[in-house]
């Protein structure tokens, strides 16, 4: 934030009313900030994966099983597979598995 003339710091508007609102009534700051820490704790191998599933957890509509696709774009020396889950429509990989050949 910048800085005002007397060295403190201005309490500029970032967010509209509306959407200060809306984001304290769902409380989404606090669940972003509580599953950026659970994958900063954890450290996981897929971190946008554990990400998704953190955020999953506290949807209000249960995701769903959508698919386990190849991976084509694997090493040829392994075979690769994403679990995908459907989140209010939105397609996420939230697993990767694979196999060495």
């Amino acid at each position: 934030m910048p800085a005002t003339q007397d060295g403190n710091v201005r309490r500029d508007e970032l967010l509209p009313d509306e959407v200060r609102s809306y984001i304290q009534v769902h409380k989404i700051d606090h669940v972003v900030t509580d599953a950026l820490n659970n994958v900063i704790k954890h450290q996981p191998t897929d971190p946008i994966g554990h990400f998704a599933t953190e955020i999953a957890k506290r949807a209000s509509a249960a995701p769903r099983f959508a698919a386990v696709r190849l991976d084509v774009a694997a090493p040829r020396c392994e075979i690769r597979f994403d679990v995908v889950m459907a989140i209010r429509g939105i397609r996420v990989r939230i697993r990767s598995f694979n196999f060495a050949k």
